[in-house]
């Protein structure tokens, strides 16, 4: 009551003096202010107004859920970071613009490099006259052209890196992310308050203004580490006397974003600006289990590409838009966000989107809803460690989800409308389906392959790359003079053969310090015993080409480890043999920059590996190893310098 008289007053203030306050026209505009907040690892559970978890209290978003439409079965792009990002802001696959993992500072370390050439929410925006700003974690790149301003944000102030090594000192690894716009700043608080504080400043300087705006307000919380403040942290073990430290710590850092949350949305209703305000709120994957999320009754968390990694909660409220207290069960995903802003701000989204609008489902049409039909929802993650720079993947057609949640583990079949846990894999009882949805998996694969997902590598851009393969063999040495004629150049191939069962090693003439080599080399179905040798001395640092002497050891790095030889890289053969293949042309790219060596095998990255007994300075040689009679084909050998 208070509330309408006060908004009587102000307008009838306006009237009396000839004025109506732009604000107040602009709520009758169709074009909405859009606040798009997005939790960073939130569990499908872990709100209460989903009703799974008992020990949590988030008022706020229980507000924003009765005041508009929550989703039950929506979906992250991705079980982790960039990759939803990434679809949140193109409207596309995440790996079709070159995503498909987590980028981080470390570029060794990093699996995406967002396409320079894909179109941005934001540039959409302010093409149409929205101010647009995020606040928050970026997470899709350190340096134009990929950093916030450079790719439509009018506006950043946040965080540029992946997360931090502490809520309150704000730092990565020793560096400090934190931005407004291009300079560098220091903020003083836990960042989860910092955030909100530059999130409701942004809305009071903009609120009063003429042209629409668009807040993307992006959370690190409740990322790991997990560390909540004090009295929120209290309060929690008050209330709740039976839970865990780990849970508590859990949930007192996720009602402290919740109360953040709320301060923006009043931020909203003061400014005078919450009527006319599409607000959206969601997660970038599922909740992490081992710090206590709670997935509600899916199966897995954060990192799985079972339902509990990447179902998510969503929120939309618009007020006299959307029906406030309801729930849809429409099946989304978060690139459908990018044309349901679009829409709703009657803006045109462009072609090329795999995302689509959601705005139908959301006013409550009818037509719309019945219209919804069904697609293939696709996911996939590449990522180091064990993934070993391997992809996972899985779609969904209706009730079928196909799906493999390790790069060496098997592919499952399961039917989420009979088996919404995913306990029973169906694979032998649906032998047709399963083809089908892996002929959908590899169409993906072929499309999402066309877009460069690593930034290239540093290049001098007025040195190419050299072939080292010219008339005969030019600029090559042998090891031992005897055996020259194990070697030979047959137009353009370099061919090795030993059928006298002595090794012996063709040599560059030249040596090279940091470089970058790439060759093709092909085997037969024989046992061979062959190799690379890089900046090669008594230490014989080489790439295994062999399948005899160590198993099969090809891409792996041959290096001394306490004094003697081994094979640190990978030395799994069934994922050698699935990298390397018999009786066809392999390439095999090398980057050797100081003590680091990395490969790559027929496109994928292979083995990292780094030790201060390589060698600064030397040649590289082709082997053909003692004891076995092998053949042996190089091609296309070239080698360029590294700054």
């Amino acid at each position: 009551m208070l509330r309408s008289l006060i908004c009587i007053l102000v307008v009838a203030a306006g009237l009396a003096v000839g004025l109506l306050p732009a604000r107040a026209a602009r709520a009758q505009d169709a074009r909405p202010n859009i606040v798009l907040i997005l939790a960073d690892d939130l569990g499908y559970g872990d709100v209460s107004y989903m009703g799974f978890a008992d020990d949590i209290r988030t008022p706020h978003l229980d507000a924003l859920a009765g005041r508009g439409m929550s989703f039950d079965r929506f979906y992250a792009n991705c079980p982790v970071c960039s990759p939803t990002r990434a679809a949140l802001l193109t409207g596309r696959y995440p790996d079709v613009v070159g995503v498909p993992g987590v980028i981080r500072q470390d570029a060794e370390d990093g699996w995406g490099y967002l396409d320079p050439s894909a179109v941005l929410l934001p540039e959409v925006l302010r093409g149409a006259g929205y101010h647009t700003a995020l606040v928050g974690k970026w997470h899709l790149g350190y340096e134009p052209p990929n950093t916030p301003n450079a790719r439509g944000f009018d506006h950043f102030h946040g965080f540029l890196g992946d997360m931090m090594d502490d809520y309150v000192t704000h730092r990565r690894g020793g560096r400090n992310w934190m931005r407004l716009n291009a300079e560098e700043v220091h903020p003083e608080g836990h960042a989860t308050d910092v955030f909100t504080g530059w999130a409701c400043d942004y809305i009071r300087a903009r609120a009063p203004l003429e042209d629409p705006f668009f807040l993307y307000l992006a959370y690190n919380a409740p990322h790991t580490p997990i560390q909540p403040p004090a009295d929120w942290l209290q309060r929690v073990r008050e209330r709740e006397p039976d839970i865990t430290e780990p849970r508590a710590k859990l949930v007192a850092l996720i009602e402290h974003m919740d109360d953040g949350i709320g301060r923006v949305l009043a931020a909203l209703e003061q400014a005078g600006v919450a009527d006319n305000t599409l607000v959206i709120f969601t997660s970038d994957n599922g909740g992490q289990l081992n710090v206590g999320a709670n997935c509600g009754p899916l199966r897995d968390g954060k990192g799985s590409l079972y339902e509990g990694g990447l179902r998510v909660p969503l929120l939309v409220a618009w007020p006299g838009r959307v029906e406030g207290g309801t729930t849809h069960h429409a099946e989304a995903l978060t690139m459908d966000l990018f044309p349901t802003v679009c829409e709703a701000a009657g803006v045109d989204a462009g072609a090329g989107l795999d995302g689509r609008s959601m705005l139908g489902l959301l006013k409550g049409d009818a037509d719309s809803a019945d219209g919804w039909p069904e697609r293939d929802l696709h996911w996939v993650r590449r990522e180091g460690g064990r993934y070993m720079g391997q992809t996972v993947r899985a779609v969904r057609r209706g009730p079928w989800k196909w799906v493999q949640n390790s790069p060496v583990g098997p592919f499952e079949l399961f039917n989420l409308e009979d088996d919404p846990r995913e306990r029973t894999d169906v694979a032998a009882q649906h032998p047709a389906m399963t083809r089908e949805l892996s002929a959908a998996l590899r169409r993906q694969a072929q499309r999402a392959g066309q877009v460069p997902w690593q930034q290239a590598a540093e290049q001098d851009p007025d040195e190419e790359s050299t072939p080292l393969i010219g008339d005969g063999l030019a600029g090559w040495h042998v090891d031992h003079e005897d055996r020259a004629d194990h070697w030979a150049n047959n137009d353009g191939t370099i061919v090795g053969e030993n059928p006298d069962q002595r090794g012996s090693i063709l040599w560059t003439d030249a040596t090279f310090s940091d470089f970058e080599v790439t060759l093709e080399y092909q085997t037969d179905d024989a046992d061979y015993d062959s190799g690379i040798f890089l900046r090669a001395d008594s230490h014989q640092v080489q790439i295994g080409i062999s399948r005899s002497l160590q198993r099969d050891m090809t891409g792996c790095i041959y290096a001394p480890a306490d004094g003697k030889g081994g094979y640190p890289g990978t030395t799994d053969d069934d994922t050698i043999r699935e990298h390397h293949r018999a009786n066809a042309w392999n390439t095999l790219r090398i980057v050797v920059r100081g003590k680091r060596i990395q490969t790559f095998l027929n496109g994928e990255p292979f083995v990292d590996y780094e030790a201060d007994t390589i060698p600064a300075e030397g040649p590289i040689g082709l082997q053909l190893h003692q004891g076995v009679h092998m053949t042996m084909r190089f091609r296309n050998l070239r080698v360029r310098g590294l700054e």
